[in-house]
């Protein structure tokens, strides 16, 4: 019987080290392309990079934990930009939450219906319809939706990209991302 307890204790270690192992790709991801001009010829236009590692972990691991991984890169990406509760963090953690959320929704809620690139286009429609909202609220003016049509055509190459990436990754291996993610 002590062996149970000790086996546990493995696996558990071992999910950590691989959630803090994927933590590390996704702030990396979000750091380095906070460091390069906007691929977009729209201001605050990013590729989000990291979703591709919460897009992973959603469908391997599920919700929850990709909702943790959101939440951990956000925080851990502002520290290191040095902009932890600035305007800017305000909108990706917001925004991040709310499509994470919104793409676990349609991934896990629709019986697996949508591709990942589906999933990932409505990710990224969700993150800066919820981005001009937050940054509508915080500024006092709902002028700023006027720039809505912009951000939703911005999203939609990026979101693209980001879905085809995600699917890339996944099938490169033929489940063996999958299984180092989960564990299985």
């Amino acid at each position: 019987m002590t062996g149970e307890p000790a086996a546990a204790g493995a696996v558990r270690a071992r999910r950590v080290t691989r959630f803090a192992l994927l933590l590390a790709v996704a702030a990396i991801l979000h750091t380095v392309e906070g460091a390069f001009p906007p691929p977009l010829p729209l201001p605050g236009a990013r590729l989000g990079l990291a979703n591709i590692v919460s897009l992973l972990v959603l469908v391997t691991a599920g919700l929850r934990p990709a909702l943790l991984l959101t939440l951990t890169r956000t925080i851990l990406g502002a520290v290191l930009q040095g902009s932890l509760l600035g305007f800017g963090f305000l909108l990706s953690f917001g925004a991040g939450m709310a499509s994470t959320l919104a793409m676990g929704m349609l991934y896990h809620g629709f019986g697996r219906r949508f591709s990942l690139v589906g999933v990932s286009l409505f990710g990224a429609l969700t993150h800066n319809v919820t981005q001009l909202a937050l940054a509508a609220a915080i500024v006092g003016s709902v002028g700023i939706v006027a720039y809505l049509p912009y951000m939703l055509l911005g999203s939609l190459p990026t979101g693209l990209m980001t879905g085809l990436a995600a699917t890339a990754a996944l099938n490169a291996r033929q489940g063996m991302l999958r299984e180092w993610i989960t564990g299985a």
